[in-house]
């Protein structure tokens, strides 16, 4: 094979392949950035609960720090509706390419 077929075998795979490729990658990211916003409140809840045992079974220890007390709720939820967007517009993306797949076979 000469470089101009192979430049056209790879430009027609890069063509039909890139779309689902970029389909699954925001579906990714965005189920990534909802568990990174849960994983803060789940640790923000551990440590109240363990700070709640601790407080009544040995009083006279120190809590743990709580480090995640001072972010609000509404970062996590705007960050995981980011995340949300995100995923969406991946699950749309790979909806159009199934369609455009179903339209145009690829032989």
């Amino acid at each position: 094979m000469t470089k101009p077929n192979l430049l056209r075998a790879g430009w027609t795979q890069v063509k039909e392949y890139a779309p689902a490729v970029m389909a699954a990658a925001l579906m990714y990211g965005g189920i990534r950035e909802i568990f990174e916003g849960i994983l803060y409140v789940i640790a923000n809840l551990t440590m109240k609960g363990l700070n709640a045992v601790f407080l009544r079974a040995f009083r006279d220890v120190l809590p743990l720090p709580n480090q995640f007390a001072g972010v609000p709720w509404q970062f996590h939820a705007k960050l995981a509706a980011e995340g949300v967007i995100v995923a969406v517009l991946g699950m749309f993306l790979g909806l159009w390419v199934n369609a455009r797949a179903q339209r145009h076979p690829v032989p």
